[in-house]
């Protein structure tokens, strides 16, 4: 994962209120994309496993581009998504937005928009973006399959 995406996330992380759980999900989550490594971790496997281990998902393409796209991209997404949320107050009384679908999809899109401008400096940005725009449709589905709407 670049930097650039790191800080976006640790910015995401700094600037949101959190419930009792979330505290620990978003940052577990920032390890799975790290190559650091924990000083007090200790070595559960060999050299040996971990580097067969390791071949098989290169081999399959675990650590592709796309692959590690679509794995960040669920975890930006997920920032994006829960801004209306989060500001619920904000958005319905001093917007003076109504509390209904238009409004988390245009807070979200905006969300969307602005992250898919950061991602656009990146390397591999094209395809970050559109792993954002795939998760942001999805869920939208999701949302109003959920209200009952059917095609």
């Amino acid at each position: 994962m670049s930097n650039l995406t790191k800080r976006i996330i640790s910015s995401q992380i700094k600037r949101t209120s959190y419930t009792f759980l979330q505290p620990r999900i978003v940052p577990a989550t920032l390890r799975l994309y790290s190559t650091e490594k924990e000083q007090d971790q200790q070595e559960k496997y060999s050299p040996t496993t971990k580097k067969i281990v390791y071949g098989l998902a290169k081999a399959m393409g675990y650590y592709s581009k796309t692959s590690t796209a679509i794995r960040a991209s669920h975890t930006l997404y997920a920032e994006c998504a829960s801004q209306m949320e989060l500001n619920k107050d904000f958005y319905v009384k001093e917007c003076n937005l109504p509390d209904n679908f238009q409004s988390w999809f245009s807070v979200t899109q905006i969300h969307v928009w602005m992250l898919m401008v950061h991602l656009r400096a990146e390397g591999n940005g094209k395809i970050y973006i559109q792993e954002l725009v795939n998760r942001f449709f999805e869920d939208a589905e999701d949302r109003i399959r959920s209200h009952g709407v059917n095609s």
